[in-house]
């Protein structure tokens, strides 16, 4: 049983749950809980008495009313309330009406208050009227309905009342409905009453459930009446829910008696789940098992879970184990995996253990967690440690790290992260504008107008020129307008090709129209390459026919050929002989030809001919055009053999 919960909470679970129907235990509970409520826990209609049984009429209109109201709270009190005050044929009357209806979450929240009534008056019926609901896939939901009340309130007569089914398949079905709810309650029985199912996968799956529970309580009886069933594949899934259900109350008696298991997959099952419960009240016990454990394979696996069992509250003592009873990858990994619960506790300790690391991801990773919770606690002494890593191990990971920290600090505390990244001016220049950059683009993130600011506060050469170029291109998203005038007015060498491209680039992302504009407003130059290469990208994705036209009008040189390449790159499986022809154009000889090879090999799958003819009538060299024909030779050929 659940332990008691308030009716706000018995609310949120029952008006979140239905996939099919709400949970019975939910609804008996909030009415438990309502019968113990005083007059201020009530609603007003409570108090009031306003729910009384009237005519068909007037309990159709308070069941509107209630189903109409807005607060979730008192509409199920009130429907609680209501439904207590009808009778059999009262409940049953709205039921037929609701069942006419489409099943939203209202009209579900209803139907199973009503069944509940009705079931709890008159189970007949309730059977009655769930079988008289006209359409098939109705009456199906409604018998689901039923059952699964009627099972938790009187699950023998439920279950003779199934057997009464006329259809199969939904017998079968309401069958495991009945039993299923069973299992918590009463597993013996439910195990009773799957035997006399036909062996059906569901219900085969069914015994597991259902031993699983009963060993919980009863391991002893559960494991005599496992063992006295038939060989057959029931036997097996009993054996290994009542083995795991055992495990979870006693896994010392539960991995004593697994030897008793053949050897397999439900063995390792049943040892996986008793050690891992094992591992919660014992740890040094599951670590004693598994050091038995000879095969090397599950030892690994038996490891790694009961270290992570265990690392939870010690950390320190499930290191201590690993590293003296595992090797090789295995206890890298393992070894990895504790170093995050370490460094909560002990950073220090952390850091000396990793160093039992080889270097590699996960090395990295651990570095990261670890760093990440020391500066949870200490966010100067966590980034010094990854400084000095930088300097001993692989400066990529911990440079990645330090900008994470430092991004997480600037959301907090953005003029100590500031102060911190200027520190590292005179030694670390590299480092110190990327720190600033990640501050700035923190700081724009959340006010770009303080972040501007900021920026601007900072001393010449103390990364105001950094700092400015950052905010910059981070503004640029929000208002790309503001941010190209910024651009421009950044001292005379800071705003470089770089800068101009990265703007350009989130520019042409929201309206490349104006990014052309912009950019064309700049002198042309090897500066902007990549600036008309980014624009080129984002304009062809969205709108390849004004993108082509754009680049129709850029002078010939670097710039245009960067934009030719965006275009064949996004369109040239569209319309190849398109693609030749804007390859052709291109000036540069290297670009041209690498471009025109990689044209006439896609070319050369669909259409030979076309591909060859066009290579035939282009203005190229000779050398150049017997190199793409034999191109299409090759291509032609692969395409043959791997049609």
């Amino acid at each position: 049983m659940r332990n008691k919960i308030s009716i706000g909470v018995i609310i949120v679970a029952v008006a979140a749950a239905i996939p099919l129907f709400l949970q019975w235990r939910e609804i008996t509970q909030l009415r438990t809980e309502l019968a113990k409520a005083d007059t201020k826990g009530a609603s007003a209609a409570r108090k009031a008495g306003a729910y009384a049984a009237g005519d068909k009429q007037a309990n159709q209109t308070s069941l509107n009313h209630i189903l109409g109201m807005h607060n979730e709270v008192d509409r199920l009190r009130d429907l609680l309330d209501f439904a207590s005050t009808l009778d059999a044929s009262g409940a049953r009357a709205l039921l037929e009406d609701l069942a006419t209806q489409p099943v939203n979450d209202k009209n579900r929240l209803a139907i199973n208050v009503l069944i509940d009534r009705l079931v709890h008056l008159d189970p007949k019926s309730a059977m009655d009227w769930a079988n008289t609901v006209p359409n098939a896939h109705g009456r199906q939901q409604m018998l689901g309905m039923l059952f699964y009340t009627w099972s938790n309130i009187d699950p023998a007569r439920a279950l003779d009342a199934v057997a009464g089914l006329p259809n199969p398949s939904l017998r079968e079905q309401m069958s495991q409905e009945v039993i299923n709810n069973m299992i918590v309650a009463d597993p013996k029985s439910a195990i009773q009453a799957l035997q006399k199912l036909p062996p059906t996968g569901e219900a085969t799956s069914l015994y597991s459930s259902a031993f699983y529970n009963w060993a919980a309580t009863d391991p002893a009886a559960a494991l005599a009446a496992a063992s006295a069933l038939p060989a057959t594949r029931d036997r097996n899934y009993a054996i290994s829910g009542m083995a795991q259900g055992w495990a979870t109350v006693d896994p010392a008696a539960a991995l004593a008696w697994s030897g008793n298991v053949p050897a397999g997959q439900m063995r390792n099952q049943v040892i996986n789940t008793a050690v891992s419960s094992l591992a919660q009240m014992d740890p040094q016990a599951a670590a004693n098992y598994v050091d038995g454990v000879s095969n090397i394979s599950t030892r690994q696996q038996l490891t790694q879970a009961v270290a992570t069992t265990w690392g939870k509250d010690d950390p320190e003592g499930a290191l201590a184990w690993v590293e003296n009873s595992t090797t090789g990858q295995a206890r890298d990994t393992t070894i990895a995996s504790l170093l995050g619960p370490l460094s909560q506790q002990d950073p220090a300790s952390a850091v000396a253990d990793l160093a039992q690391l080889p270097a590699g991801t996960l090395y990295d990773n651990a570095m990261t967690t670890i760093a990440e919770n020391w500066g949870l606690s200490n966010m100067s002494a966590a980034l010094g440690w990854l400084q000095d890593q930088r300097s001993s191990s692989d400066p990529k990971g911990a440079l990645e790290s330090m900008g994470s920290l430092v991004n997480d600090w600037a959301s907090t505390d953005p003029d100590a992260a500031t102060a911190y990244a200027q520190t590292l001016q005179s030694s670390d220049a590299g480092l110190f504008n990327k720190l600033i950059g990640t501050i700035a683009a923190n700081r724009e993130s959340v006010d770009p107008a303080a972040a501007l600011a900021w920026a601007q506060s900072l001393p010449p050469d103390g990364g105001q020129d950094n700092a400015m170029r950052a905010v910059v291109i981070a503004l640029t998203p929000n208002d790309p307008q503001q941010a190209w005038t910024m651009l421009q007015q950044l001292p005379a060498g800071n705003s470089t090709g770089n800068d101009v491209a990265a703007v350009v680039g989130k520019w042409s992302a929201i309206d490349p129209s104006s990014a052309a504009d912009a950019l064309a407003s700049l002198p042309n130059g090897d500066t902007n390459i990549n600036a008309v290469s980014n624009l080129a990208k984002n304009w062809f994705t969205s709108d390849p026919v004004a993108a082509s036209q754009w680049v129709n009008t850029l002078p010939t040189g670097d710039a245009r050929d960067a934009a030719v390449t965006q275009l064949i790159s996004i369109e040239g499986k569209n319309d190849l002989p398109d693609a030749f022809t804007w390859a052709t154009s291109m000036t540069d000889d290297s670009d041209r030809t690498s471009q025109l090879k990689t044209v006439v090999t896609q070319w050369a799958k669909s259409d030979v001919a076309a591909a060859t003819a066009a290579v035939q009538n282009a203005n190229l060299t000779d050398d150049q055009r017997a190199a793409l024909l034999n191109t299409i030779t090759k291509s032609a050929a692969i395409k043959s053999v791997n049609p």
